[in-house]
């Protein structure tokens, strides 16, 4: 008896309410695996899109810039 089989097996001796709630994980599951195989392509434009932004600014004199000076002020 394979895996399938066993799932079927198993599945078919509960009530119809539980059956739907293997029902819901199982889509989960098949959601979240689908989305999970398009973080490396998002992860990748991500990347592209930052390293556009900052073209150029590589060698930039960020010397001018401190911590203090990025603090916002209230009045």
């Amino acid at each position: 008896m394979n895996l399938l089989d066993k799932i079927q097996q198993e599945t078919a001796r509960l009530p119809e309410h539980l059956q739907k709630e293997i029902l819901d994980f199982v889509e989960f599951l098949s959601t979240k695996q689908t989305l999970e195989a398009c973080v490396p392509m998002n992860k990748k434009w991500e990347d592209f899109s930052l390293k556009s932004a900052m073209r150029g600014m590589e060698n930039e004199d960020t010397s001018e810039y401190e911590h203090i000076s990025f603090r916002e002020k209230w009045q």
